[in-house]
């Protein structure tokens, strides 16, 4: 009877979170003792800065990146069926609000490789509501025959306006906070980091056997409890369950005289984990 284990679990980043301790209680008593010093500082600070800023300077927008989940489209992870995917990008404003709406501009840089209408939309009125400090720019991208074979990318830039100005602004070096951004799109399906054994460790491959996007769809069927996206992001570390659902299943098919094919033909197999 095969065991198919426990299921598989996907793994929770953690690595933003930050714990910040003291060492023992006699330092704690001592930065203690610093806290009421400290605090008189820091509102003295803050009233002159407060001071500062209510001066009428200029305004800025900046693209927004830490909210967005990826700048990487990649239509080989969704449905098949699935035509276009529109890609949401904060706006933010910095400086005083606005009173109406204001009118901004965009730039589509020349190390852009993809065309307007064709290969993605965009709107060409943008204005920053009233009243805000972000707003949210929309692109919709478009799965064309072409993306299958080669990755494209749009390159937009925010433009210096009379009132908005994005040139004098020192913006995030991590690319948090920047006045560019790009976004890569394709329809080429990549293999998952760890397929291929790294450094003598055994890789997915040990147990799948070859990397096919028929396979993983297979297998997304198989296991409908996952999205294809997160099943995609978390097989590596679940070879082994993943690869005795297959193996029964593969196995069941060619009992019944219906064997499991790649879309080249050839017959669907499993790693060398279920043939030593």
């Amino acid at each position: 009877m095969l065991c198919l284990y426990r299921e598989p679990k996907q793994i929770i980043d953690r690595s933003s979170i930050n714990i910040y301790t003291m060492n023992t209680p006699k330092t704690m008593f001592r930065y203690l003792g610093t806290i009421p010093i400290l605090l008189s500082i820091l509102l003295t600070f803050s009233c002159r800065k407060s001071e500062l800023m209510t001066f009428d300077g200029d305004r800025m927008l900046y693209f927004s990146r830490n909210s967005i989940d990826s700048l990487n489209v990649n239509f080989s992870l969704l449905a098949d069926d699935r035509k276009d995917t529109v890609v949401k990008i904060p706006i933010m404003l910095l400086g005083l609000p606005l009173n109406k709406p204001t009118t901004f501009e965009i730039s589509i840089d020349p190390a852009t490789n993809a065309s307007k209408g064709e290969d993605f939309n965009m709107t060409s009125q943008l204005s920053f509501p009233a009243h805000k400090s972000s707003d949210t720019l929309e692109i919709k991208f478009i799965r064309t025959a072409k993306l299958a074979a080669k990755e494209y990318v749009l390159s937009l830039s925010l433009k210096p306006t009379p009132d908005f100005n994005t040139t004098s602004f020192n913006f995030d070096s991590k690319g948090v906070a920047a006045r560019r951004v790009r976004i890569f799109f394709s329809d080429i399906f990549p293999m998952t980091k760890r397929w291929k054994g790294i450094d003598g460790r055994l890789g997915t491959e040990y147990y799948l056997g070859r990397f096919t996007k028929k396979k993983m769809k297979l297998i997304s069927s198989l296991y409908p409890k996952w999205s294809f996206q997160n099943l995609y992001d978390n097989i590596d570390r679940n070879g082994l369950f993943f690869g005795n659902l297959l193996q029964s299943h593969l196995k069941k098919n060619k009992e019944a005289g219906a064997p499991v094919l790649e879309d080249d033909g050839t017959l669907m197999e499993v790693g060398p984990y279920y043939t030593k």
